[in-house]
């Protein structure tokens, strides 16, 4: 009895999943940071997008020696068949009109790729960061 109330709360989810298998809706992490042992310093990204009936936020952080972020991306767009995404990062605040970082790739419930760079699916925001591989 307790498996059927538990395959019958998970219809809902299994039903909103679009044929590319990325949903609609919901909170993902995606994380690549580490921290440099000899330097300190944080390498990789981390990307949070929240999907809603109201639209899609993406957030960044990146590294160039300090951690960079959290940003807000402009000029968000997921495909709903392909699930490519793309969107800009303005890189000062108020951001003038050519001053952005742009980023192209797909995204997945395992991963996103973002200019041929893989960032895997993280377990929580607050992970705990691990130390960089050479």
């Amino acid at each position: 009895m307790r498996l059927w109330w538990l395959t019958m709360a998970a219809l809902p989810v299994i039903g909103s999943l679009p044929a590319n298998g990325f949903p609609s809706r919901g909170e993902f992490i995606y994380s690549s940071l580490c921290w440099g042992k000899e330097s300190g310093d944080a390498s990789g990204y981390r990307v949070r997008l929240v999907r809603t009936d109201q639209g899609d936020q993406l957030y960044l952080e990146w590294s160039e020696g300090p951690l960079v972020g959290p940003r807000l991306a402009v000029d968000l767009k997921i495909d709903p068949k392909t699930s490519d995404i793309s969107f800009a990062i303005p890189l000062n605040f108020p951001p003038p009109e050519d001053n952005f970082d742009r980023y192209t790739g797909h995204i997945s419930i395992r991963n996103i790729v973002l200019n041929g760079r893989k960032v895997p699916r993280a377990k929580t925001a607050t992970a705990k960061l691990g130390v960089c591989r050479p």
